[in-house]
């Protein structure tokens, strides 16, 4: 981490030698980025939770529903129809839900077991980056298969394709 060498004892001494910032100002300013840090790291951590929650789950839970009935109804209609891509399909949507369900409580258990986490504000943020950043990569994975699996006009958030190719 970058700001762990920055306010290493051999840089804190480079800095007060060349009068740049007294060994004080040093880790002053170290602690302030490292707060800086655990702040903006769990501001995001909180909006991924609440995206994946609240807009990525609600929209696959419908796609997943729309297969589920699309499925029935045309099992229903005709037995002699093959089904089983149909079915693989709603089993790997249920596989995603079912992960990015898991990811975003382990991102809250992670983010909240850093906040609580005893230690300076350099403590603070490596804990962050070894434990929330994982968990928020981790809901990340699973929110971007189920955008190329939802349906668009069920997806609550532009697409990648929508950002890169915008006109």
């Amino acid at each position: 981490m970058a700001l762990t060498a920055f306010s290493a004892k051999k840089n804190i001494e480079l800095f007060d030698r060349y009068k740049v910032f007294s060994p004080r100002e040093t880790e002053s300013r170290a602690n302030v980025l490292n707060q800086m840090y655990v702040h903006r790291v769990s501001v995001e951590a909180s909006t991924t939770k609440d995206i994946a929650s609240t807009l990525i789950l609600p929209a696959a839970i419908e796609f997943q529903k729309r297969l589920a009935d699309a499925i029935n109804s045309t099992a229903a209609a005709s037995k002699d129809i093959d089904l089983k891509g149909h079915r693989e399909l709603l089993g790997q949507v249920a596989t995603c839900i079912n992960r990015l369900k898991s990811a975003t409580e382990a991102l809250s258990r992670a983010r909240h077991e850093a906040e609580e986490k005893s230690g300076g504000a350099a403590a603070h943020a490596v804990t962050f980056r070894d434990q929330v950043v994982p968990a928020m990569t981790a809901v990340r994975e699973q929110a971007d298969l189920l955008e190329t699996l939802v349906a668009d006009d069920l997806w609550p958030l532009p697409k990648y394709r929508e950002i890169l190719f915008l006109h």
